[in-house]
């Protein structure tokens, strides 16, 4: 299963009834329990983001965010390489 790219337990037994892979034999007692930590971990999702904020700022100054790019390829009037872009919320 971890070889063959966590492949479904239905997909080893397709490759190993068609003869897809050389040398390939399927024992089914030997199959482990489909709970691979792994798959279970990869199916996992998050909830999505909501489309606004619930929790908006009253005042100026209350929530700043900010970000910060770089570095450019083209320095900017002074040298700089970097740009930092704040946002009152």
């Amino acid at each position: 299963h971890r070889r063959y790219g966590h492949l479904s337990f239905s997909g080893l037994r397709t490759l190993a009834s068609k003869g897809l892979v050389k040398g390939f034999d399927l024992d089914e007692s030997s199959l482990p329990s489909p709970s691979c930590e792994a798959c279970i971990q990869a199916k996992q999702a998050h909830r999505p983001f909501p489309a606004e904020a619930s929790n908006r700022s009253n005042t100026a100054g209350e929530r700043v965010m900010s970000d910060v790019w770089g570095p450019a390829r083209v320095l900017a009037k002074g040298g700089y390489r970097y740009y930092i872009s704040c946002t009152d919320d």
